[in-house]
């Protein structure tokens, strides 16, 4: 699995020894993860920040002890984060059970009809998710074909792209997830204008973060890369490829949104569809047709970003046209 996802000789033991502890937080980071916006949606979005606050505070104060205190390297930092995981995962629980919930988790009640339509919505998210490993093993394994003796450092920039990327779409991705919940709520309710006001407020909020995003790559790069690594020839390295593959950053937020409004309004056909489209029917097939074009390994991370503008542009303009547009008119209505 790992020499898939791009691992070669000199780094397959470090990520052996990584792996095989961090696979341990699986179950408690799926809980975390699956519930905690269970916590958000019955209006305790304190508690719910505090699930993520906890878990980051414990990795970081964990790390340095592991790593270095007690020389354990490499699997001090998995350590850590299983540990990290596991607590984040009794805080939701803790809370669903106790008494200040509005609805508490008890017994297993499976009702089929529930969970087909709640498979059909979550579909979307799972989809995003799957389709995003089997890209990053595809964009290894190209980046390595093609990277030649860079490969590794090629394989390296991706790695950090992929924690800048994280860190930079965490807050479109809270505003899209608080205003899922909005959404849903008021379209039950017939209040389309709030609806529509919502899908405003979630785009422009998610642009204006992901432009301030943008900047600091094209503008500071270094600076922001060496929060990862003060190994100067992937600075410099990842830099470059970051300026490509951010290129069209900003239009990320167009695909939030539409996604996003998609799920919030029950139209799940057409959040799978572009979920799909974005990695399976762009990111993936110019990856493996690029490099061979001319641009080598740099063509990876122009696949990225093309497929940012065009299928991102793609979602939007489904939505306004399927969903916002027809929203305003019933709202006036």
């Amino acid at each position: 699995m790992l020499r898939l996802l791009g691992a070669e000789d000199e780094t397959l033991p470090y990520a052996l020894s990584y792996f095989r502890i961090y696979v341990i937080g699986t179950i408690p980071v799926l809980i975390t993860l699956g519930m905690n916006p269970f916590i958000n949606g019955q209006g305790f979005s304190q508690t719910g920040m505090m699930t993520v606050v906890i878990g980051a505070a414990m990795n970081i104060a964990l790390d340095p002890l592991f790593i270095f205190t007690f020389g354990m390297g490499v699997k001090g930092a998995a350590l850590a984060t299983v540990i990290s995981q596991i607590a984040g995962s009794v805080w939701v629980l803790a809370f669903l059970r106790g008494k200040r919930a509005v609805l508490r988790l008890t017994r297993l009640r499976v009702d089929r009809t529930e969970l087909a339509g709640s498979l059909k919505l979550g579909v979307t998210g799972f989809t995003f998710k799957v389709t995003n490993s089997i890209t990053q093993a595809v964009v290894n394994m190209v980046l390595v074909r093609w990277g030649g003796s860079l490969s590794v450092l090629y394989v390296g920039a991706m790695s950090l792209i992929g924690s800048l990327r994280e860190m930079l779409s965490l807050p479109n991705n809270g505003v899209t997830s608080s205003g899922q919940s909005v959404m849903s709520y008021n379209y039950g309710a017939k209040e389309y204008r709030r609806v529509s006001e919502s899908i405003r407020f979630m785009f422009l909020a998610g642009l204006c973060v992901n432009v301030i995003g943008w900047g600091l790559i094209m503008l500071a790069p270094e600076t922001m890369i060496r929060i990862f690594t003060a190994d100067d020839e992937l600075v410099r390295m990842t830099v470059r490829c970051a300026k490509i593959y951010f290129g069209a950053f900003p239009f990320m937020a167009m695909q939030l949104a539409g996604q996003s409004t998609f799920v919030a309004l029950n139209r799940p056909k057409f959040a799978l569809f572009f979920s799909l489209l974005r990695k399976i029917g762009l990111v993936l097939p110019l990856t493996l047709l690029l490099p061979g074009l001319g641009m080598a390994a740099d063509g990876v991370f122009w696949a990225e970003m093309i497929s940012q503008l065009t299928g991102a542009t793609a979602c939007f303009v489904t939505m306004y046209l399927a969903v916002w547009r027809k929203l305003g008119r019933n709202a006036a209505a």
